[in-house]
């Protein structure tokens, strides 16, 4: 019995130990002790989706077209339907399953589309395209892709007593004008560049050799006086203010 008792024991303690709890202590302090692997950040941007730019075309704009910039691929029709409800009425029955591109092969008379005051007109006489002209059609409706205006070898009934002529139809509208640059006038450009000059002695409308009114007369000037005598006058001013001049060398004017 104490054999067996032991060899039990023994047995129990190999299970004890066995245990994954036994050291959770020690594991927990040891996986502590790794550093922390850093994410891989490059792997990570990879997977985020980035979307292309779009690139953003500038076509010219025909008057009167039910599209301004025109059509050049489904997608933008489907972007100016999707914005506008006159073109989207007019292209109602329109397949896009079934667009494509096609060009003329040679000259055709047609009936134009257009659109004037926000609703869609047609021509009462048919209009020439051009060889080398590019469509857009699903095989039924076929719209010019420069303008969006529809065209079709049949007469349409809504027509305007104001359409326009034909050659208006292929005129492009002049682009916008810029605001105007902020200019400085030029004659303050010139006041910036000049010197400022002292202001005249002499009236615009009065002889410059004449002086101005109430400048002092020269000794020796006037009704009565001699040219070159000192008056007398100025004699008794010198002789109050202490002058002493050479009275041999002055002339005294005769009264």
């Amino acid at each position: 019995m104490a054999l067996a008792a032991t060899v039990l024991s023994g047995l129990l303690l190999a299970i004890w130990l066995a245990l994954p709890f036994h050291d959770a202590s020690s594991s927990a302090s040891t996986s502590m002790d790794w550093p922390v692997q850093a994410p891989d950040y490059a792997a990570l941007a990879a997977r985020i989706p980035v979307s292309h730019p779009v690139k953003i075309h500038h076509y010219p704009i025909f008057n009167y077209s039910v599209v301004r910039g025109g059509v050049h691929s489904s997608e933008e029709l489907r972007a100016a339907i999707a914005h506008d409800r006159v073109v989207a009425e007019h292209f109602a029955r329109f397949q896009y399953q079934h667009a494509r591109l096609v060009r003329l092969q040679r000259p055709a008379l047609v009936y134009l589309s257009y659109r004037m005051n926000g609703k869609i007109f047609w021509t009462g006489a048919p209009h020439r395209l051009n060889a080398g002209e590019e469509l857009i059609t699903d095989g039924t409706i076929a719209a010019r892709t420069q303008c969006g205006n529809q065209v079709s070898s049949r007469k349409q009934l809504a027509v305007s007593p104001e359409e326009p002529p034909a050659e208006a139809l292929e005129q492009v509208e002049p682009p916008p004008l810029l605001p105007p640059t902020q200019t400085v006038p030029v004659l303050y450009k010139e006041a910036l560049l000049t010197r400022p000059q002292a202001p005249p002695l002499y009236g615009p409308s009065l002889d410059p050799l004449l002086p101005l009114v109430g400048a002092p007369l020269p000794s020796g000037t006037g009704p009565g006086h001699e040219a070159g005598c000192e008056p007398e006058w100025k004699e008794k001013q010198e002789a109050k203010l202490g002058i002493d001049d050479d009275e041999s060398k002055e002339i005294t004017c005769q009264p």
